[in-house]
């Protein structure tokens, strides 16, 4: 199926509840369904900060918790308080070291506002990455 087993999606709640925000403006999940495949979560901030797995912590607050390389995900993105403009969120793809290389990496992006709040709202997409690496801008998210 196109969505992440379900072990991932146990070890994203696992990573949801480790993680120690109850309440944050802008939060972004990532997971895929290929495994031995590295995609990594960017996140470009108003600021034109990169919040990313070699800088995982923004001056604005911003921050990655990463999970695996080995297949699958969760990566996690965290805004407690976000600042106004426009935020890029990119799946980073490596390709894919898969032995099963004609199956192609699907990538589910939960954009989560308001999270812990009455006001959460929740996006999801699901964006096809083929087998080659790329770098795939999923959205651009305004906030005023």
């Amino acid at each position: 199926s196109s969505h992440a087993p379900d072990y991932a999606k146990a070890r994203l709640e696992s990573l949801v509840k480790q993680t120690p925000i109850n309440e944050a403006d802008l939060v972004v999940t990532m997971m895929w369904n290929t495994d031995r495949t590295d995609v990594d979560l960017h996140v470009v901030e108003p600021s034109g900060e990169v919040c990313f797995y070699q800088h995982t912590d923004t001056q604005s607050g911003g921050h990655i918790t990463r999970d695996i390389t080995q297949g699958f995900g969760p990566e996690m993105y965290t805004m407690k308080k976000a600042k106004a403009g426009v935020y890029t969120i990119s799946a980073n793809f490596y390709g894919n070291n898969s032995n099963r290389a004609s199956v192609s990496t699907k990538v589910e992006i939960v954009v989560h506002r308001n999270f812990g709040t009455p006001n959460h709202t929740m996006e999801t997409k699901v964006i096809d990455l083929g087998n080659e690496g790329k770098m795939i801008k999923v959205a651009n998210l305004t906030i005023k």
